[in-house]
Formats: structure tokens, C-alpha cells, sequence
């Protein structure tokens, strides 16, 4: 797809750094429900964390950071208001 697009990247501190990152995105991918922030969940992808793509395409990936306490969380959707 084509067209504008908005990128955002926040860091989240956590408590302490995430041990195993394969345990921790199986488990977070179990919570992420059908439909989430207004939009239709069209999947779920775990090859590097947690990415969550939506049925307009746009998508947000959860990381652990391998070795800092930090969740690195991205996103891009067409509308940057969201």
C-alpha cells in the first residue's frame, strides 16, 4: 500500500528487563483481544516481538529491550491522529 503514513516510536521503562522474550511475547500475544483500539485485529505476528497488524494495515510492535529494562513500542498508521 501506498500513501501517507505516521511512525511513532515510545521507550517504556519496566521494573526489570525481560528474561525470556520468546515466554514473554507468547504470553502478551494471548491477551491481545480480537479487536483493539477501535480497530479488527487481522493478526499476530512473533517473530521479534510482538507486532499486531490491523485490518487498515496499520500495526504496533511491543520489544523488549535484550538488554535494558525497556519496552520498545513502535507504530504506524496511516492517520497520525491515532
Amino acid at each position: 500500500a501506498h500513501g501517507a503514513s505516521s511512525f511513532q516510536r515510545a521507550d517504556t521503562p519496566l521494573r526489570a528487563p525481560v528474561a525470556d522474550k520468546n515466554l514473554w511475547t507468547e504470553a502478551v500475544s494471548k491477551r491481545v483481544p480480537e479487536k483493539f483500539a477501535g480497530r479488527v485485529v487481522k493478526e499476530r505476528r512473533t517473530l521479534d516481538g510482538l507486532k499486531v497488524v490491523f485490518d487498515d494495515a496499520s500495526w504496533v510492535l511491543l520489544r523488549p529491550s535484550g538488554t535494558e529494562p525497556l519496552l520498545r513500542v513502535y507504530a504506524e498508521t496511516p492517520d497520525s491522529a491515532r
